[in-house]
């Protein structure tokens, strides 16, 4: 989603076209995307600021990384219930209060897989 979304940020829409995005999803799926894009998609999308947003991420150091693929374990596909240990990462967690506390925007993770059901919740 965020190729096709930054296909229609970036392109050139002064009139609709259409336009495809193929997604490859790493053996479990893949499906093609087509569509048309116009003026005001493109409007739509740019109002979004997803590329500040993106910027804004936390950016996680190799040992921070390697922490949370060991610890993200519980979570693979088919997974039918775990609750994720939100205590891996206590850096990430103080860099998303300090950056709502600065106005920034709350995040969203996942907290939950209930027979399947993902549960998200809000921080900061």
């Amino acid at each position: 989603m965020l190729s096709l979304a930054s296909t229609i940020d970036r392109g050139v829409f002064d009139a609709p076209r259409r336009i495809g995005c193929f997604s490859y999803g790493s053996g479990c799926s893949s499906e093609f995307y087509s569509g048309v894009a116009t003026p005001f998609g493109q409007q739509k999308i740019r109002t979004m600021q997803l590329e500040k947003h993106l910027d804004s991420r936390h950016q996680l150091t190799m040992k921070e990384y390697e922490t949370l693929l060991e610890g993200s374990n519980a979570v693979k596909f088919g997974t039918r219930n775990v609750v994720l240990n939100t205590d891996l990462l206590p850096r990430v967690w103080q860099s998303i209060a300090d950056t709502t506390a600065r106005g920034g925007t709350k995040r969203i993770f996942l907290a939950e897989i209930k027979e399947f059901y993902r549960r998200y919740e809000w921080v900061g």
